[in-house]
């Protein structure tokens, strides 16, 4: 079992529209009661500060706070083979308000000691938490992963 902090920032600057800042802060908890399951769970705070640069005479910045959590189960059938489930509220590079959600599902195998395939699906929402949750997007991806 571990516990600590969780910090991240992210940075998304779009030529001449717009900047975007992500601060991220809470802690991380990871467990693995046995050598078949594990689980990891963050809970963070989110400061987003995002600049738009059409809008005439305002160096404001728009301040959003928000909720950022991912919950992550990992099942090893065998040494070779993992099984993932997540509920995401925030991913690498997706940084939304907390009312939209991600779930993942994929299956991840080890070819060698450093390379590894993966097959996720992803479906995201929008205004997840009211009575008008929309599916936004379904995504599928195939990776080829690769330790260097």
């Amino acid at each position: 079992m571990k516990f600590g902090p969780s910090i991240g920032y992210h940075l998304n600057y779009f030529y001449g529209i717009s900047i975007e800042n992500d601060l991220l802060a809470g802690l991380r908890f990871y467990w693995k009661p046995v050598k078949f399951f594990d689980f990891e769970a963050t809970a963070n705070l989110m400061l987003k500060l995002t600049n738009i640069f059409s809008i005439p005479n305002d160096n404001q910045p728009l301040i959003k706070r928000t909720a950022a959590i991912s919950l992550d189960m990992n099942f090893f059938p065998t040494q070779t083979l993992s099984v993932n489930l997540a509920f995401l509220s925030y991913e690498l590079f997706r940084y939304l308000a907390f009312i939209q959600p991600a779930f993942r599902t994929g299956l991840s195998y080890q070819l060698t000691e450093k390379i590894k395939t993966k097959l996720l699906a992803t479906i995201r929402y929008i205004d997840f938490f009211t009575n008008s949750a929309n599916l936004s997007e379904f995504e599928t991806r195939i990776c080829l992963e690769i330790q260097l």
